[in-house]
């Protein structure tokens, strides 16, 4: 893990959390890295019931995730959560393949709303989308609102707004103790600009885990062919200064705290939401 800092470009902790699993799995970076002898394979030894064995596990092609695709599990791959892709899933984890999801919970009063990216789809504009959620808490009663972006690694920063100003506008909601915001180890980039106007413009209480970005930080990538390699780097290259420019917060950290650990995760267990409600 020591040796995999050197690789993942992260500010803080959070991101490098979130971000390991996917390095930690290419070849070509485990052999740079002498964690194994070479790229074409890995050689695991591990403990089931009480006895030792080994497994080599050879280097294979697989599609790069793309952060935006919603809650992604590839084709043939096991999860460690029974009801992954099931009715009976946790809220967070409802209907993955969709970027935002809401679902009232009548016995408190609860509109809880799942908004994994930052970015536009072609069946709903993120301003349509938002504007049938807070119709609905107008209309019903409503007594809390969970705005849960611990999965949401970003996007477009303009599109931020109309989340915001809906939440400000609402009355209902946007009052110290009915205004929630579940934060996490992959909340980075536009959504910790959103993260920084919820923070600075509403009522809202964090729940969950500190953020993967700085509150003001370099963001926004173009890529650099280098002359002899032609290996492309990205650049983050422009400055977003959304808060005090004193402020040296490496995250924005929770009031709440609720860890987001396996066993929780393998459970079905929302820690996060239990402290909510």
């Amino acid at each position: 893990l020591q040796k995999m800092h050197d690789v993942i470009p992260c500010e803080n902790e959070q991101f490098f959390k979130y971000n390991l699993h996917y390095f930690i799995r290419l070849p070509e970076i485990l052999a740079a890295l002498k964690i194994t002898p070479d790229a074409d394979a890995v050689v695991l030894t591990y403990i089931k019931n009480g006895t030792e064995s080994t497994i080599q596990i050879k280097a294979e092609d697989c599609p790069e995730y793309a952060w935006y695709d919603g809650i992604y599990l590839p084709k043939g791959w096991a999860d460690a959560y029974d009801n992954f892709k099931k009715p009976a899933s946790a809220l967070w984890l409802k209907e993955p393949a969709k970027l935002r999801y809401f679902e009232y919970l009548k016995e408190s009063k609860t509109v809880y709303v799942r908004h994994v990216a930052v970015v536009e789809r072609s069946d709903e504009t993120l301003i349509d989308y938002f504007e049938k959620v807070f119709r609905f808490v107008d209309s019903n009663e409503v007594d809390k609102f969970v705005l849960d972006i611990r999965l949401n690694s970003g996007g477009n920063n303009y599109l931020n707004k109309s989340v915001i100003t809906d939440i400000i506008q609402s009355k209902k909601i946007n009052r110290y103790g009915h205004l929630f915001v579940i934060t996490g180890a992959a909340t980075f980039s536009a959504a910790q600009n959103l993260t920084n106007e919820l923070e600075k413009y509403t009522e809202a209480i964090f729940v969950g885990e500190p953020t993967a970005e700085n509150v003001n930080y370099w963001g926004d990538v173009k890529i650099e062919v280098l002359p002899l390699s032609k290996l492309n780097v990205k650049l983050s290259w422009l400055w977003w200064q959304n808060m005090d420019p004193r402020d040296k917060r490496q995250w924005t950290a929770p009031h709440l705290a609720a860890e987001m650990s396996f066993e929780n995760y393998k459970a079905g267990y929302d820690s996060a939401m239990n402290i909510i409600l």
